[in-house]
C-alpha cells in the first residue's frame, strides 16, 4: 500500500501531536488541477501564453463603470466578475477554430460555464445566468421576480452566450496557485519518483488557528 503525500504528512503531524488537513487554498488548487486533467496539463495550460491570456482576462481589475462592455469582455458589478464571449476568447488565438477548441476543452472539464447576461425589467440589475437557471424566463438574482426573456432583458435583439470562470478556479488563480504548481512541475521533471500534496494547514493541540500553512 502506497499512501498519498497528504496521508503521509497527516500521519507525521499526528506523531508530533498536531493535526494537518488541506487548507482552503490547497482545496482551490487541488480541485482546479483535477478539472484541468492533472498537474502536467494544468502547468501546460498556465505556461501557454494564449491560454494563460484567456484565464488572466477573467482576473483583470474592476473597470471604472459599474457595467462595462469593454474590449474583450463584460464586467458585472452584481457579481464582481468578468464574462467572456467566444469572440473575446478567440481574439487571443490565431484563429476562431483554436479559440473554440480551447473553449470546448474548458467547458467539458468544468473550468468554464456557459450562460447569458440578462437585465431585470423591475430592479434593473444585470447578472449572468447559467443554462440550468433559465428557460423561457428567468428569476432575477436580486429582486427574485420571475419574468420572460425579451430583447430588452437581453440588452440586444437576442441573448448571446457568455462564459463564466468556475468559482473554485477563480479563487485558486486569485491566490496565485500557479506559482507552487510551476515549482512542483520542476521537481516532478527532476525526480524518478514523485508524490506531492497541495497546501496543508498544521494546528497544535487546542489551537483555533493553524500555526503554519505549507
Amino acid at each position: 500500500y502506497l499512501p498519498d503525500a497528504a496521508e503521509i504528512f497527516e500521519y507525521l503531524a499526528r506523531a508530533a501531536g498536531w493535526t494537518a488537513k488541506i487548507s482552503d487554498k490547497g482545496f482551490f488548487s487541488k480541485d482546479t488541477v483535477q478539472k484541468l486533467g492533472g498537474l502536467e496539463r494544468a502547468v501546460s495550460t498556465v505556461k501557454d501564453p494564449k491560454k494563460r491570456a484567456v484565464i488572466w482576462k477573467y482576473l483583470q481589475a474592476r473597470p471604472k463603470s459599474a457595467l462595462e462592455q469593454g474590449e474583450g469582455g463584460v464586467f458585472l458589478s452584481a457579481t464582481d466578475r468578468w464574462y467572456l464571449s467566444l469572440d473575446d476568447i478567440a481574439a487571443h488565438f490565431g484563429s476562431e477554430g483554436e479559440g473554440t477548441g480551447f473553449l470546448d476543452e474548458l467547458l467539458i472539464r468544468g473550468v468554464l460555464h456557459r450562460g447569458i447576461l440578462l437585465k431585470c425589467d423591475f430592479c434593473r440589475s444585470a447578472s449572468w445566468y447559467p443554462l440550468g437557471a433559465i428557460g423561457d424566463g428567468f428569476l432575477c438574482a436580486r429582486c427574485r421576480r420571475d419574468q420572460k426573456i425579451t430583447s430588452r432583458s437581453a440588452r440586444r435583439k437576442e441573448p448571446a452566450w457568455y462564459y463564466e470562470l468556475d468559482e473554485i478556479a477563480y479563487q485558486g488563480f486569485t491566490n496565485n496557485m500557479e506559482i507552487p504548481l510551476l515549482a512542483l512541475d520542476v521537481l516532478r521533471k527532476r525526480s524518478k519518483s514523485f508524490l506531492y500534496s497541495e497546501e496543508l494547514e498544521f494546528r497544535k493541540p487546542d489551537d483555533d488557528r493553524p500555526f503554519i500553512e505549507a
